[in-house]
């Protein structure tokens, strides 16, 4: 916020992002350019949400001057005054205090800012693991939807846009399609109102516009066979920091399971070699039972794509040949596995110096052991004819 940002009308800008809510989460202390900036930002016209506590004091090297302690006054002096849900009136924009921190209280206190426009996106239900990005064309609106989560979710999506259409775009296969809508208003904004379904991992565009997009054309396919290869030799080398040792294994199971690897965090590279007799068929899809966290395949050395959701599967058409073929998989999983390997930190100098600022971490205690990494199951090929 200091270095990098720029506010302008209500707006924090930074890199590529453009902010008009700023949430400041259990701060005691503040430093004074953040303070400042802070008031600039909603003498604006911007939103901020205090959760937790009220800052108390400026963390600056002795008695802060008359303007930053004005800014301090006329940001969170009536939130100290009367407690929780208090809308500041002193400045342009919007203050409010909540004391919960929990998800739902924050996601009805970010509403709130919005009860007279609405905002851009409403999911209903309420999904703690869906996320989403606007951005706007000339001629569209534009939503990627996400959840990271490891369930599949389905819920009602709300688009505030002036366009007529919704399309939504698979960014894994490509499908376009159009989407049934309907029109609802909230406020003084019209909605688009459609329903998606996301499995684990997975995203999805919706894009509003008076335009629609013709779906491709997509060959129908006849039977599918599978085929499975639950013998194949599988060597992995891990290139990251401290790697574990090369592990040679037909059982390809997370690698928190094989020595030395439990807390690892990086990449490790799987090789094989697979005797295939080429058959006649359509599309030929490798498939694995998971893939922890992401991957990107090769087969006989050319980049055939990347997995990271389910079905964790991808095209091998244009690569896979008659007799050997080499595949070549690079997996990268999750830093919290290295975290969590590592000794408690020791706050207190930290503390000594800046004061009750930094709490206890909590990853340890929402994960005592370490996350499934790597390739999952054996390998599958499915033939579809």
């Amino acid at each position: 916020l200091n270095r990098l940002a720029s506010i302008n009308n209500g707006r924090i800008t930074c890199g590529d992002g453009d902010y008009g809510i700023v949430v400041l989460y259990k701060q005691r202390r503040i430093e004074p350019d953040a303070l400042m900036n802070l008031h600039k930002f909603v003498n604006q016209g911007g939103k901020l949400l205090v959760v937790g506590s009220v800052p108390l004091e400026v963390a600056a090297a002795g008695k802060p001057d008359s303007v930053v302690s004005e800014a301090m006054h006329s940001l969170f002096d009536s939130l100290r005054t009367n407690g929780t849900g208090v809308l500041s009136q002193k400045l342009k924009g919007s203050v409010i205090f909540i004391k919960g921190d929990s998800e739902d209280e924050i996601a009805t206190a970010l509403e709130s800012f919005d009860t007279r426009n609405g905002s851009d996106l409403r999911i209903e239900p309420y999904q703690d693991s869906a996320v989403f990005v606007h951005r706007q064309t000339a001629q569209a609106d534009i939503f990627f939807l996400s959840n990271p989560g490891e369930k599949a979710i389905t819920f009602t999506a709300k688009l505030r846009t002036m366009y007529g259409s919704v399309t939504e775009m698979d960014p894994v296969s490509g499908r376009i399609s159009r989407k049934r809508s309907v029109s609802s208003m909230h406020g003084k904004s019209e909605y688009k109102v459609v329903t998606v379904s996301l499995p684990a991992r997975g995203s999805t565009f919706l894009i509003a516009t008076n335009r629609f997009a013709a779906g491709t054309k997509w060959e129908q396919l006849g039977t599918t066979c599978t085929v499975t290869f639950p013998n194949l030799r599988w060597i992995i080398n891990f290139t990251g920091d401290n790697p574990p040792p090369t592990v040679t294994t037909s059982n390809l199971q997370s690698w928190t399971e094989w020595n030395g690897a439990k807390h690892y965090s990086g990449d490790a590279v799987y090789r094989t070699t697979l005797q295939y007799d080429r058959q006649k068929a359509k599309r030929i899809e490798l498939q694995f039972e998971a893939v922890h966290e992401a991957a990107e395949v090769k087969v006989n050395g050319k980049v055939v794509g990347g997995v990271w959701c389910p079905p964790y599967s991808l095209d091998v058409t244009s690569a896979l040949k008659s007799g050997a073929n080499k595949i070549e998989i690079r997996v990268g999983n999750v830093m919290a596995n290295r975290y969590i390997g590592m000794p408690q930190e020791d706050l207190k100098p930290l503390r000594a110096v800046f004061g009750n600022r930094f709490p206890d971490p909590q990853e340890r205690a929402v994960m005592r052991v370490p996350l499934p990494s790597g390739l999952i199951g054996p390998m599958k090929l499915n033939i579809l004819k």
